[in-house]
């Protein structure tokens, strides 16, 4: 009998592809690998800024506490320009290391492309961890505010750390919102990670 297999986290990155072709190979109902690993990932802050007034700005931006370990992020942006259909999506990652450092993610994408053919495996695994919290859901052009709705930790854990390994610390994920070419918000989510 085939017993599970645990890897710790703080090994090398494994692409998102090989991440799924391990945690899915089964033969006779027996798991004979099941790549995991665990990690606990809290709210630490949240900044939305509004960088160009005339395009649109935040209603509200906060974080709130669901209980001890978890909370969850809501914020929701007015747009005063609309349609909105030539957008730019810049998301990085930044990991504190004696003051916030680029890690590993720093991808421009133009966002009616990707929401089109969503072809890039590392953003589409962004696209899906906020795709049931919020109205982003449909291709370009956007004509109604645009929301997330209680957007939990929980989710990134179970979907983005499970099967992807990032060291513990201090990191921020910033997104970059540019509407044709001019830029237009800023969301930067801080998170811990812990094993």
């Amino acid at each position: 009998m085939w017993k599970k297999l645990i890897f710790c986290c703080c090994v090398g990155v494994l692409t998102v592809r090989l991440a799924k072709v391990l945690k899915c190979i089964h033969v006779k109902s027996r798991v004979l690998f099941d790549f995991q690993c665990v990690a606990h990932v809290t709210f630490t802050n949240l900044k939305c800024t509004e960088k160009n007034r005339k395009i649109g700005e935040f209603d509200y931006c906060y974080i709130k506490a669901v209980n001890r370990t978890h909370k969850y992020i809501s914020l929701y942006y007015k747009l005063y320009e609309r349609p909105l259909s030539n957008i730019t999506l810049n998301i990085k990652l930044f990991r504190n290391s004696n003051g916030y450092k680029p890690f590993f993610i720093d991808f421009v994408v133009d966002a009616c492309q990707f929401l089109k053919r969503q072809d890039n495996p590392i953003i589409q695994i962004f696209y899906e961890i906020l795709l049931e919290y919020s109205n982003m859901n449909h291709t370009c052009p956007y004509s109604e505010d645009i929301f997330v709705d209680k957007f939990y930790t929980g989710n990134i854990e179970s979907q983005f750390i499970r099967y992807i390994p990032v060291p513990d610390g201090e990191y921020i994920i910033c997104y970059n919102f540019l509407v044709k070419k001019l830029e237009a918000s800023n969301v930067c989510i801080y998170l811990k990670v812990l094993k």
